[in-house]
């Protein structure tokens, strides 16, 4: 009896607002329009989450293409002096006078591998940061470097000019230590992975002096 009477009053009342049916009314109305904005925000978030994976597809295969592509640029090197090398090692190298630090031939393979694939990976991660003028200069002396690689083999092996090798080999160094600079600059890891590179190289060139002179 009591509910009834108020329900007529609030019925009676002049302010809208009040009135149990507009009242009733106004709610319903933002349920729907907070239901409406809920349902778009899902279909947005849905759109935008399978762009996002189609994204992040393309960009990981780029990468991959990528690594594939220093990979392959780098072994090409390696193919060249590897040329050179196995076909003058048994007829003219172990003929060479050697000081006692030279380590046996079978160890240059394998240790030019590891070299070859560190080498690979340290600029492979360079070109992932920020493209920028020290990321492509840095990228530049990687090539300088790897062809210079290359020419060793040719000259030492190939025209088996010891001392054009060894100055040859000097500018080597001096390109892979600035690739080593540019290198920490932008990811000190890229840099690091290229350590043992150059102290093979510094190692290689004290050889390549040596069996110079003594021959």
């Amino acid at each position: 009896m009591v509910a009834r009477v108020l329900w007529e009053h609030l019925a009676r009342v002049r302010i809208p607002a009040l009135r149990p049916v507009n009242f009733l009314s106004v709610f319903f109305k933002k349920e729907r329009i907070l239901f409406k904005k809920v349902r778009q925000d899902i279909k947005f978030n849905k759109k935008n989450t399978f762009n996002n994976k189609n994204n992040m597809t393309r960009f990981n295969e780029k990468q991959i293409l990528t690594f594939l592509g220093f990979l392959l640029i780098t072994f090409c090197a390696a193919f060249v002096g590897n040329f050179f090398t196995t076909s003058n090692i048994s007829n003219w190298y172990i003929f060479l006078d050697k000081p006692f630090f030279s380590p046996p031939n079978w160890l240059f393979g394998p240790v030019w591998t590891i070299l070859y694939f560190l080498m690979t990976f340290s600029a492979f991660l360079v070109w992932r940061e920020k493209e920028n003028s020290k990321r492509k200069i840095a990228l530049i002396f990687y090539f300088i470097q790897l062809v210079l690689n290359s020419i060793w083999s040719i000259i030492f092996f190939g025209l088996k000019n010891l001392g054009l090798a060894f100055f040859e080999m000097l500018a080597l160094w001096f390109f892979i230590f600035l690739t080593i600079i540019y290198f920490f600059r932008i990811k000190k890891f890229s840099g690091y992975l290229l350590l043992p590179y150059i102290f093979w190289v510094s190692f290689a060139l004290i050889l390549n002096l040596t069996i110079w002179l003594i021959n």
